[in-house]
């Protein structure tokens, strides 16, 4: 399945290659074939097999693509791959290479943009579990922003909930590109976080990206955002939680007596940008019939934009919405 939807979709910057836009948006679903330009890196795979990965780009908005070659990948159409993350120069892809039976196994890559020579590095194994799940995309991406070191390396950030410990303590597991190696950081909660820390078990975040210094905010689109300075050596962790789904959306995608809880990113979205969060929501009014039976109003939609500071506890303040009738 390709995925195109805007929830879907991540941002890089291609600054440091000559001609090229200062960002694009990538589509997160790779495609595998041929493509050989000024982007193209290479490297060896877990099984010492030749990759190469590449980038066609084209101006935003339109989508631009990740291309992955290897050797015999005509084969077995299972072949797959996607961006799971990026920040700055440098872009987190995840291969899966079938292997005997049905068995697909995965292998996951640094690439870094540089007008020179473009990178592409294995990150090694043990991988944390997360990273073996198709569809899971909590992984974050930093990349060093500070001094001589600014896009030279950057970090690959994967929040693992402790099994040891209470449901809502998490563990960072740490990729660092300058090091080439994996470390864990454990995380604490933030004292005005500590009374609401057991309902941090709800948070299953489907977006991540970076917000100054070295700064990740997981974005729940349903239960709030988490954030921490990964960089530390005991990071804090602190949630910003986002309102409540609008009325018609509520009755149409709240949770289920059974506990399910349908998708929200056709509905919201959240952006960051000088230091502000920026949650958008969709909702299509119903009307109510003499009858009290409800049904959608016909070409009619609403939108309603709220925001918060970086150091709220929760969304605070909403923006008038702006509707088209």
């Amino acid at each position: 399945m390709q995925e195109t939807a805007a929830a879907s979709n991540t941002t890089t910057t291609t600054s440091l290659l000559s001609g090229f836009p200062d960002w694009v948006v990538l589509d997160t679903r790779a495609r595998i074939g041929h493509c050989n330009n000024a982007t193209t890196a290479e490297a060896k795979t877990s099984a010492l097999w030749p990759i190469k990965v590449s980038f066609e780009i084209v101006d935003p908005p339109c989508l631009s693509r990740c291309v992955v070659h290897w050797p015999d990948q005509e084969r077995d159409p299972r072949a797959w791959a996607m961006v799971i993350g990026a920040d700055g120069a440098f872009v987190l892809i995840r291969v899966y290479f079938p292997v005997r039976d049905k068995w697909m196994l995965p292998d996951v890559f640094v690439y870094r943009a540089d007008p020179r020579a473009p990178s592409l590095h294995l990150v090694p194994r043990p991988y944390p579990i997360i990273l073996h799940y198709k569809y899971k995309t909590a992984v974050g991406v930093l990349a060093a922003n500070s001094g001589d070191t600014v896009n030279q390396y950057c970090s690959v950030v994967v929040p693992e909930r402790d099994p040891g410990r209470l449901s809502y303590c998490y563990s960072l597991q740490v990729f660092c590109t300058k090091t080439m190696s994996w470390s864990t950081k454990v995380t604490r909660l933030a004292t005005d976080l500590q009374w609401y820390g057991s309902g941090l078990h709800r948070v299953e975040p489907t977006k991540v990206f970076s917000i100054g210094g070295g700064s990740l905010a997981w974005v729940d689109l349903r239960h709030g955002i988490m954030m921490c300075d990964v960089l530390d050596e005991e990071p804090e962790l602190r949630l910003i939680q986002l309102p409540q789904l609008l009325p018609s959306n509520k009755r149409d995608h709240g949770e289920g007596l059974d506990g399910s809880r349908p998708p929200l990113y056709p509905l919201r979205d959240v952006s960051f940008r000088d230091g502000r969060f920026s949650c958008i929501e969709i909702e299509y009014p119903y009307e109510i019939d003499d009858d009290d039976t409800t049904k959608p109003l016909d070409f009619r939609w609403r939108a309603t934009l709220f925001r918060t500071s970086i150091s709220s506890g929760q969304c605070m303040g909403q923006v008038p919405h702006r509707g088209l009738y």
